[in-house]
């Protein structure tokens, strides 16, 4: 199967090169300008993220062709701030952006979830009502564009301390096209993607459906995926649009766990026993309709309302025990948008609105049979619901054209719902609530330049794997009564611009720069070995984030993101002992990406990238170390152009020198199994075609 594929897609390079001499020149890629940074509906963002007081990263849907598409990873690794780690070589990927998410991986923990970051799938919070996020939907193949803002968004979007993750799979487009992708590499790697663009009237439906089945490079560690994404975008009137869009996934995960040092190097390739033993697995069935009404009332003024439902069946084998739950997630929220002028010199903008999100739904836990089959042995069957209702407002004021100075704060209410039916007696709800505000300035120096000032405060909920109390709470109650939500302050300065070094806006730089501090308190803590958790640390964390662009007329580009951080805890004890001033587990020092790429005249292009970490600790006594590492990947490809088709193929190798590393960690591993070994070298082919 796998030599077919290479002798297809060799026959295929060799015809696109035979043709060279006859064939029309490529069409030219898309040169980033100043107006790429203007957004073109008005939503809780500012409308000109370019002169906006966030740090803000894009990356757009050329630079995610000639990767395997199966993790987040290979979308979010040019983004200074955000470590995003693969967990084995699939889907499941561990994000952290300035150090918020990092929790979210360990035994205790669900590998396919991150928390205190809001993730977005075109407009709509695959982020639950606690504050955790799967990334089930997340098919990066369907991707226009990923905007990655990191600044403490809270004020605006809830628990989302550690900012924003805007996934797009809707794009304009102006011709119908259709697009079929095969691409398949070593430790059994294939991937089907097939999609399409229609125009309807006034309005466009896209479509997107993608198969990925991987083997995996480790024991215990393959996977079986199949996605579909599809949007209708159309116009009711001149000044109404209205937007459905729908989801869908079938999903199988492995999970190999982490090994020991001694483990990981005499066999990577290897998964935890226990893991083996239980045959440690995730398959997630779900869904998701989302609809949108956006209105502009007056040039001035726009409204924008939007509700979702999104149901899921997901069942897993993990921690001795199997897993059925049942999961109803559904909300909305209702925006406005005012631009006034108190005066003659004096612009504003006012942004309010509500936003409401709830799940709810049953989760039954088993013995576990033979081969990590579910017995008929019930040992837990609980409802767990989860409501969130947030009120946010904003008020930005433009004394000129260089300077916009901001205000707003959100309020979040919280409830968590637990009915224990084996227990009755035990079953509770509880209310937290908080408000986060946030002040900030920018000044543009020079046209397409942009210097700012924030000071945040934001949230992180406890998730509803965090509540469950300890001892002898648990003979009183469901919900943990020593949680309450983690706070954090936020201070950041930086500046960001665009250089149009020629006036036809083909050569260009684009530079982005963030200095921040931060401090959280009521940090979430573990302790009896993660089994429960207390809100009571205080932790700190200070970084610099430095991001850039080139692109030339010449062909040549490059990008690069390098983030030096300092994380400690500043007060933290547990039932393993005090840990002041200990470095923050599971966190580098540095990390350092690079990307270079040349594209000749004709179509053939050779791409390069290197990705460097610096080491860091896996448990909070800081005795389990994660030695520093670079891996060097290449690609080479050919794009052609024949009339109104276009051809792309390429051949490429990840971690290029076979180097061994750590590509994440379980933070406070049981019995010494912390580290999860990174890829070795990995070979990757694709062929696409597309016809317009």
């Amino acid at each position: 199967m796998h030599l077919a594929h290479i002798g297809v897609v060799a026959a295929a390079i060799a015809a696109l090169a035979a043709l060279e001499a006859t064939a029309q020149p490529p069409v030219p890629p898309t040169v980033p300008t100043i107006a790429d940074t203007v957004r073109v509906t008005r939503d809780r963002l500012p409308s000109d993220l370019l002169k906006a007081p966030l740090a803000t990263t894009e990356i757009k849907a050329d630079a995610l062709v000639t990767g395997r598409q199966i993790g987040l990873d290979e979308g979010l690794n040019l983004v200074p701030g955000a470590l995003a780690q693969s967990r084995s070589g699939g889907q499941d990927v561990r994000i952290t952006i300035r150090g918020f998410g990092a929790r979210g991986a360990g035994d205790r923990s669900n590998a396919g979830t991150t928390r205190g970051i809001r993730v977005l799938l075109d407009g709509f919070p695959i982020t639950e009502p606690d504050g955790r996020t799967s990334l089930d939907l997340a098919d990066l193949g369907a991707m226009e564009r990923i905007r990655v803002v990191r600044s403490n968004t809270s004020a605006l979007f809830g628990s989302a301390s550690g900012g924003l993750i805007e996934l797009n799979t809707v794009g304009p487009f102006t011709d119908p096209f259709t697009e079929a992708r095969t691409s398949f590499g070593s430790f059994g790697l294939q991937r089907l993607h097939a999609r399409g663009g229609l125009l309807l009237g006034s309005g466009q439906l896209r479509m997107s459906l993608s198969d990925t089945r991987f083997d995996g490079w480790r024991e215990q560690s393959a996977s079986e995926t199949t996605t579909l994404q599809a949007s209708i975008v159309s116009h009711l009137g001149a000044n109404t649009s209205l937007d459905v869009v729908l989801s869908g996934t079938d999903n199988y995960t492995e999970q190999p766990g982490a090994l020991t040092r001694a483990e990981m190097e005499s066999n990577p390739r290897q998964a935890n026993p226990t893991y083996v033993l239980d045959n440690s697995r995730r398959e997630n069935l779900l869904g998701r309709v989302g609809v949108r009404l956006e209105h502009e009332i007056s040039p001035r003024q726009d409204f924008q309302i939007a509700g979702f439902v999104e149901p899921k069946s997901l069942h897993r084998s993990e921690r001795s025990r199997f897993r059925d739950f049942t999961r109803i997630h559904l909300g909305g929220n209702a925006h406005y948008v005012l631009d006034f002028e108190p005066r003659a010199s004096l612009r504003a903008r006012w942004t309010t609105g509500i936003e409401d999100a709830f799940q709810d739904g049953s989760v039954i836990f088993w013995e576990l049979g033979p081969n990590g089959t579910r017995s008929n042995v019930q040992v837990a069957n609980q409802r767990e619901a989860m409501h969130n209702f947030g009120v946010y407002t904003e008020i930005d004021l433009r004394p000129s054209d260089r300077w916009i100075v901001a205000a707003g704060a959100r309020y979040d209410l919280m409830r968590y719902i637990s009915e224990d039916y084996l227990a009755p007696q035990l079953s509770d709800e509880r209310d937290l609530d908080h408000i986060s505000p946030r002040l900030s300035a920018s000044y543009q120096f020079k046209r397409g330049h942009t210097a700012y000032a924030a000071l945040s405060t934001g949230i992180e909920a406890p998730a509803f794997n965090e509540i469950d109390p300890p001892a002898p709470f648990d003979t009183l109650t469901t919900l943990n009564p020593f949680l309450e939500p983690a706070t954090s302050l936020t201070l950041e300065v930086g500046a960001k611009g665009i250089k149009l070094l020629t006036d036809d806006g083909k050569n260009l730089v684009r530079y982005d720069v963030a200095l921040y501090g931060l401090e959280v308190r009521n940090d979430i803590i573990p302790f009896d070995g993660g089994a429960y958790y207390l809100t009571a640390g205080k932790s700190r964390r200070a970084g610099i984030e430095l991001g850039s662009e080139v692109v030339t007329a010449a062909g040549i580009s490059s990008r690069a993101a390098c983030t030096l951080t300092h994380n400690e805890y500043v007060e933290y004890t547990n039932d393993l002992g005090t840990f002041d001033g200990n470095e923050s587990a599971g966190l580098p020092n540095i990390t350092f990406d690079f990307r270079a790429r040349y594209d000749s005249r004709w179509g053939a292009y050779l791409e390069s990238a290197v990705h460097a970490r610096g080491s860091y600790f896996a448990d909070d006594a800081n005795l389990a170390s994660v030695a520093p590492f670079g891996t060097w990947d290449a690609t080479l490809g050919l794009k052609r152009a024949f009339g109104r088709t276009r051809l792309d193929a390429f051949a490429g190798v990840a971690n290029l020198l076979d180097t061994p590393y750590v590509a994440s960690v379980f933070i406070n591993g049981t019995n010494g199994r912390y580290y999860e070994p990174g890829m070795e070298r990995n070979a990757l082919f694709g062929l696409s075609v597309r016809y317009q």
